[in-house]
């Protein structure tokens, strides 16, 4: 019975690192699971050895395979952010809206131009995939690359993006990942944010005018598409 531990602690690390591979937005829980499996490693009676190879072998290799599945089986298309000029603050992709606009594509990559609210509603399908770019993007339509934030905080250049995580709005309130839950008052997204300086200037305040604009707006749009049917069929 001494391997009951390392195997539990292996079987979760396995299936936490597996996860993670598949996507990104995953890691909020796929974490927690992988320290969970440490820790039932480092119980176990196996040699130390073992525990050590068990616990790094997963994080060496995580970078590396990630690259790996996303090159071989074409996980994501090209993503290109094209965000105002100026713009600071969070930005939010709402997904699967009947009222939505459907994404356009532009030599290989699919465009996502945000307007100045920070909000786009589109038809299309949650994609977890990360493939992204970001450009700001003035009058004249002219852009200029800015690069995502690193995940660990470290060696940041300004101004960059960061992402957030994703998850569903229902009736007002934000959950974090998003689900099958078939609710058809279920909104959801995924978040960004356009970081100015190194200053984390979260703010709760903010953030719940933020979602209360994104309830108003996905609402606005869902009543004028069933508008829009009923003329389209007055019978």
């Amino acid at each position: 019975m001494k391997l009951e531990k390392f195997n539990i602690g292996i079987l979760l690390i396995i299936l936490s690192f597996i996860a993670s591979v598949i996507s990104f937005y995953l890691l909020i829980f796929t974490i927690p699971v992988f320290l969970i499996g440490c820790i039932c490693i480092i119980k176990s009676k196996e040699k130390i050895i073992l525990k050590v190879l068990s616990i790094l072998i997963p994080l060496i290799v995580y970078f590396p395979a990630t690259f790996l599945f996303l090159s071989l089986y074409n996980y994501t298309n090209p993503k290109e952010f094209l965000i105002p000029e100026n713009y600071a603050g969070p930005l939010r992709i709402i997904y699967e809206e009947e009222c939505g606009q459907k994404l356009f594509k532009e030599n290989g990559s699919e465009v996502f131009k945000f307007p100045k609210n920070g909000i786009i509603i589109l038809s299309s399908e949650f994609d977890g995939g990360i493939n992204h770019k970001y450009f700001f993007i003035d009058k004249a339509g002219n852009k200029k690359q800015i690069p995502q934030a690193n995940i660990d905080g470290q060696n940041l250049k300004f101004p960059n993006v960061s992402i957030q995580g994703a998850g569903i709005m229902s009736n007002g309130e934000v959950k974090i990942g998003v689900n099958s839950n078939d609710d058809k008052d279920n909104i959801k997204y995924s978040d960004f944010n356009v970081n100015r300086n190194n200053v984390d200037d979260f703010n709760y305040k903010k953030q719940q005018t933020f979602d209360s604009l994104t309830t108003a707006i996905v609402f606005k749009c869902r009543k004028n598409r069933i508008l829009y049917k009923q003329k389209s069929n007055p019978n």
